[in-house]
């Protein structure tokens, strides 16, 4: 291949991770509770111009800095408050990752190493779905990335000014990566970057790094403290005591627990790295035999592992788990199994990862058809069932798609990773194309309360309605009916908003107190929960009516007054 054709290729390949990625954005609504409070906290900041000082449903929320959701709020300015202006940032900074993983790979080894790793990143289950979700996680990561490669760069670098220079551009990235996320952002580079330099005895490049660096992420993130400190001061102490040390060593925050096992990213790393890891198998596989050659006597084959290996036991060994706090890894997961894909380019590498698909082959085209009879089967009761019979056929057509490319690519005998990778990374992408149009109304309705509540209370709210929600449904209320609620019976994650405002929940015993005041003006009350137990702590009166869509119900007392 020669250097035009690789460099048409990479924008080939850039086209098409943009066309699936963007694609995957605007089909399905926003999801409660994370994609609804992280749209709902940039909408706020716009409506009240307090850009220092994140707020939900009009209650302080300290759980990230406000420079975390400045970008959605951008985007929401210039493209309106829809699902896909909150989770382009998402997808964006998926995709800078990528470019970075790209040039890593190619710096360090060549172009094709850079593509493949750059592809095999974007083709990780968990890589798709952080990519087309509106969290925090992808601009974080991209950071990480960023800096951790500098940093590599830097063990390579021999110019003392480029060192500099790279130096501080690595603050810079765990500055702002800082500003997303908070400390983990210097912590997960530092601990790559000091176990890397130790093990290779280069003390003196850790030493000189350690002042730059320092600069750099002052330069980007004391601005931004002095910012937030100034207009919330308990900002930081809380932050950091609660939601770094308190979760760190007991799972706990300020409102949630989060605490799980030491083994606990054993099987969400596998699982999550998925379809990848049927490439992985055979790359580790290929090179077992010269692996101290492989591991140890290449600098940044060896920089890669080390990197994932003191990640996953740092994510391991804190309390605190979710499944998505490993996307960090995926980078240098991804570089690593290009190299050893790289490492075993041979035709005998070709016909392990054969053998692997017409292994996987059977076993997923078997379990799709059972799946489909399954859902057929009139004997299975509607609720052991995803899908309803209308939602089969192109949930169907997508698995015989996948079947198909992977199929061809177990086929295939080329050298990797040419047309193999091309039929298996197509495979996955149709899958991710397809994979919110596929997704079951069944799991869309229970995490999109913003529709039940556009659907059963708007259309119904009458003027100066005094609107009640808990803690599941009071973000959601918020962002529908645009308006701050009244929180009721249990606060969740707005508990902590609620004591800095001096106030609580109102409580079943308040609830009763409520009703005939409002009833009384000529008012109406509203109370939306996702506990249907809470419906039996509200009394019976003249004119109440109660509408219910699974655990979601919404009360309403004086709808017909006058």
């Amino acid at each position: 291949m020669t250097a035009a054709d690789s460099k048409k290729l990479g924008w080939m390949i850039f086209l098409a991770a943009v066309f699936v990625y963007f694609g995957a954005l605007w089909h399905r609504p926003l999801f409660a509770p994370d994609e609804v409070r992280y749209a709902l906290i940039p909408r706020e900041m716009l409506q009240s111009g307090n850009f220092a000082v994140p707020t939900l449903n009009g209650l302080t929320y300290f759980e990230k800095p406000s420079p975390a959701y400045w970008l959605t709020a951008g985007m929401m300015k210039l493209l309106g408050p829809t699902p896909f202006a909150v989770r382009l940032p998402s997808a964006l900074f998926t995709l800078l990752t990528a470019g970075a993983v790209y040039l890593l790979g190619t710096r360090a080894d060549s172009r094709k190493t850079g593509i493949t790793a750059a592809l095999l990143y974007l083709c990780s289950g968990l890589v798709f779905a952080v990519g087309t979700y509106a969290v925090l996680d992808a601009p974080f990561v991209f950071c990480v990335t960023a800096a951790t490669a500098l940093g590599y760069i830097y063990f390579t670098e021999k110019s003392l000014l480029r060192s500099l220079f790279l130096l501080l551009a690595v603050g810079i990235f765990l500055g702002t990566g800082t500003m997303i996320k908070g400390l983990l952002a210097p912590l997960l580079t530092g601990l790559a970057m000091t176990g890397f330099l130790f093990w290779k005895k280069a003390f003196s490049k850790w030493f000189l790094a350690l002042l730059p660096v320092l600069c750099g992420m002052a330069l980007a993130a004391v601005p931004c403290v002095l910012f937030v400190h100034r207009h919330a001061p308990a900002f930081w102490k809380e932050f950091i005591l609660t939601e770094h040390l308190s979760r760190a060593f007991s799972g706990q925050g300020a409102a949630d627990d989060r605490a799980q096992p030491f083994w606990y990213y054993i099987p969400v790393f596998a699982g999550t790295f998925l379809p990848v890891l049927f490439l992985a198998l055979p790359g580790l596989a290929s090179v077992r035999k010269n692996w101290k050659d492989f591991f140890l006597k290449d600098d940044f084959n060896f920089f890669c592992a080390i990197t994932l290996v003191l990640w996953f036991i740092f994510f391991s060994a804190v309390s605190a788990k979710l499944g998505t706090y490993i996307l960090p890894l995926f980078p240098f997961a991804a570089l690593l199994t290009a190299r050893t894909l790289k490492g075993g380019e041979d035709l005998e590498t070709v016909r392990k990862i054969s053998r692997l698909f017409r292994l996987l082959l059977p076993v997923l085209g078997s379990s799709i058809v059972l799946f489909i009879i399954w859902h057929l089967l009139p004997v299975v009761p509607g609720r052991w069932k995803l899908y309803t019979p209308s939602e089969l056929l192109p949930a169907g057509m997508t698995g015989a798609l996948l079947l198909l490319w992977y199929g061809m690519a177990a086929k295939e005998q080329d050298i990797f990773p040419e047309r193999k990778f091309f039929y298996f990374c197509l495979g996955t992408g149709v899958v991710m194309l397809s994979i919110h149009h596929i997704m079951p109304q069944k799991i869309v309705r229970q995490h999109n309360s913003p529709a039940f509540i556009r659907r059963a209370v708007l259309p119904r709210l009458r003027p100066g309605a005094v609107i009640l929600a808990d803690g599941k449904m009071a973000s959601s209320a918020a962002w529908v009916l645009n308006r701050d609620v009244h929180v009721y019976s249990r606060p969740g994650e707005l508990a902590p908003g609620l004591a800095r405002a001096g106030k609580k929940a109102v409580s079943p015993q308040d609830l009763k107190k409520m009703i005939p005041d409002t009833l009384a003006r000529g008012g109406q009350l509203v109370i939306i929960v996702n506990f249907p137990a809470r419906l039996k702590d509200m009394p019976p009166y003249a004119g109440k009516t109660v509408t219910r869509s699974g655990r979601m119900a919404a009360v309403f007392y004086g709808e017909n007054s006058q």
